[in-house]
């Protein structure tokens, strides 16, 4: 019988708008869910998956957070950043470091999504929407969908 190991995915919340749970929440700001939600999901479908952090809607950060997960990561689930908008600057991370293999679904909610890869793993954008990026997470990788 083969046996194959679990994929291990690493999980990015990206927006200025994001705070973790254990901080003071302000005007304008909300809880990053995303993380968890996506984190959990992965984990119920028979992966290894750990959140790799917020990243405020920074080219530079989002991309030296994604060099520096794909070290430990078969796959990269991001949420948020995958629109068009001046903050959402994960299709340019992905043109600058591997490549986009599609950037648009026809799916709502879920439209905005982003697949790409660098060397020879995969890096998935969701839309930030929290219930949208968790049922567009689930549709890839959960066949069963």
């Amino acid at each position: 019988m083969k046996c194959l190991k679990k994929p291990k995915i690493g999980v990015i919340s990206t927006g200025n708008e994001l705070v973790m749970e254990n901080e003071s929440i302000e005007y304008g700001k909300i809880y990053d869910v995303n993380s968890y939600s996506i984190k959990n999901a992965a984990i119920s479908n028979g992966a290894e998956a750990v959140s790799k952090g917020i990243v405020k809607d920074n080219y530079h950060e989002l991309k030296t957070n994604i060099e520096n997960s794909l070290k430990d990561s078969d796959i990269i689930v991001c949420s948020g950043g995958t629109s068009a908008g001046v903050g959402d600057v994960l299709r340019n991370v992905l043109e600058d470091i591997g490549e986009v293999i599609l950037h648009g679904i026809s799916v709502k909610p879920g439209k905005p999504t982003i697949i790409g890869k660098v060397g020879k793993k995969v890096v998935i954008g969701l839309p930030g929407n929290p219930v949208s990026a968790l049922i567009i997470f689930l549709c890839f990788y959960n066949t069963k969908y």
